[in-house]
């Protein structure tokens, strides 16, 4: 695998995208190791499950607007999320992990999703103490490659005949959620076959949040990387996401940050890894 490098307020970012058929399932490996200069960074909803495994310090973190808060020690399972994640990192920031793609973990896993919406949760609390053997190989491993090896082989361990259809099947749908001026319903219907209550029912369990509001996070994130761009169009960046208006822009962008636009250009949330979601 081919691994990318991107250093930022002290950290060192490694991404890798898997080959085939790990990439049914997941987004991209990551690896970072630093001393980070900020005291605390914004994930954003991006419609990504995660794993990750702590190997340095332990972070404190929570989710806009829940009242859990969490101390990510060793290891952590996140879900889909509709509002900000924010991690306070230790001294000694080293952690690996896996972005898994839309339906990945429900493919892969079989684990209902919607259990893990807007929270986090210990992965031994989710596959119990199978686990803690992965995180001892990457404590253990010398090298950013083989961690991120050591995930590509965890991952590939749980791939079947059977998940891989799974997989293949779910996955026909991504290209047309991310088409952000498409009905979602009709798309659904068209792809599935299902009544719409059925299908929302099944895009819960399977990766955790409703069609709509999927897409809704697809569109906002389209937004974010526009909003990176020089001399940006508040009018632009909504034409081209397919938001009615300004105030929908708005109201949408201060659901899911906790900013408003300007408050966002203004203070600039750690995000460091925004980049790599739509490669």
């Amino acid at each position: 695998m081919d691994i990318h490098e991107l250093v930022k307020d002290g950290i060192a970012y490694h991404i890798a995208m898997p080959g085939h058929p790990q990439n049914l399932f997941v987004k991209y490996y990551l690896a970072c190791y630093g001393h980070p200069v900020f005291g605390e960074e914004y994930v954003l909803p991006n419609n990504q499950a995660e794993v990750f495994f702590n190997l340095g310090d332990p972070c404190n973190g929570g989710v806009k607007g829940g009242d859990e808060l969490f101390t990510f020690d060793r290891t952590v399972v996140s879900g889909l999320r509709s509002h900000r994640l924010t991690i306070k990192p230790g001294g000694v920031y080293s952690l690996a992990g896996i972005r898994f793609t839309l339906f990945g973990f429900h493919s892969l896993f079989g684990i209902p999703v919607h259990e893990f919406t807007n929270k986090t949760f210990s992965a031994t609390d989710v596959w119990n103490n199978s686990v803690h053997s992965v995180w001892e190989q990457l404590l253990e491993a010398v090298s950013t490659a083989q961690r991120i090896t050591t995930l590509d082989q965890w991952i590939l361990s749980r791939i079947n005949a059977i998940n891989i259809q799974e997989a293949k099947f779910w996955n026909k749908l991504i290209p047309g959620i991310t088409v952000l001026k498409t009905s979602m319903q009709d798309h659904l219907a068209s792809v599935i076959g299902y009544s719409h209550k059925h299908t929302v029912k099944l895009f819960k369990e399977k990766c955790g949040l409703p069609p709509k509001l999927i897409q809704r996070v697809y569109r906002f994130n389209q937004c974010l990387l526009q909003m990176h761009e020089p001399n940006i169009s508040w009018t632009s960046v909504c034409y081209q996401s397919g938001y009615y208006d300004q105030s929908h822009f708005i109201k949408d962008f201060k659901i899911f940050t906790g900013f408003t636009p300007e408050q966002f250009l203004e203070t600039r949330p750690e995000d460091t890894l925004l980049r790599h979601r739509f490669r």
